[in-house]
């Protein structure tokens, strides 16, 4: 699947258009895509850093976005006129990738007489789920029950990250404050295993009443 997103720097982006794309190379959890190195004798421009904000679904299923750079590139021959030019970069989300993540596309900053262009630096930032909380490899989800719920006993679907999926439970013990249940290999995908995953672990609220009524109090 692949996703369009345009960005547009109003003192950065992009190179000459061309389909031809660059290498993506992997450094640890930085992500470099390199074009031919320009001479040294020139100063380069501090790198351009920008948050690119993903889902936990996409991080655990990995899929490629498609960015659209705009940026100022300097006349050879007409020193201060520049002109604007558009380029379309990818960036491959691998499975397991974690917030910090860095891909790095070099020399893809403004162009001006005198300097070397400045890297671009996307950082992999996640988006707020309404269901889980990652920890690592692992997904945190939390379900709210009552008091009668924790001593009586119920039922309920936990969901998961991997889509139209969900776990029925059906439990009749008691549920302490603290209790944990926990699913293996029903969390986020390994960065280093594919085939590894983390545990997606169900942690109770016990929503306690404010008061108890006389009746209450007897039984």
């Amino acid at each position: 699947m692949k996703i369009f997103q345009q960005i547009f720097f109003g003192e950065f982006p992009a190179q000459s258009k061309t389909n031809k794309r660059p290498r993506m190379n992997v450094y640890s959890d930085r992500y470099r895509c390199t074009r031919s190195p320009p001479t040294d004798s020139f100063s380069k421009d501090k790198p351009i850093i920008k948050d690119l904000r993903v889902t936990l679904e996409e991080l655990h299923a990995g899929l490629t976005k498609r960015i659209k750079i705009t940026k100022k590139i300097e006349s050879t021959t007409h020193p201060n006129k520049f002109k604007m030019e558009e380029k379309i970069l990818e960036i491959k989300i691998r499975p397991g990738w974690k917030e910090g993540t860095r891909v790095t596309f070099e020399n893809e900053g403004n162009v001006s007489r005198g300097t070397i262009p400045a890297d671009l630096v996307f950082v992999i930032k996640e988006k707020k789920h309404p269901n889980f909380e990652r920890q690592g490899d692992d997904l945190v989800h939390s379900r709210t029950i009552s008091l009668k719920q924790s001593l009586t006993g119920s039922q309920f679907s936990v969901p998961t990250i991997d889509p139209d999926q969900s776990l029925d439970w059906r439990y009749d013990h008691i549920i302490k404050p603290g209790y944990e249940r926990v699913y293996s290999q029903r969390g986020m995908r390994s960065q280093k295993d594919y085939n590894q995953r983390g545990n997606l672990i169900v942690k109770f609220i016990i929503r306690f009443p404010d008061s108890l009524t006389p009746e209450q109090r007897d039984a």
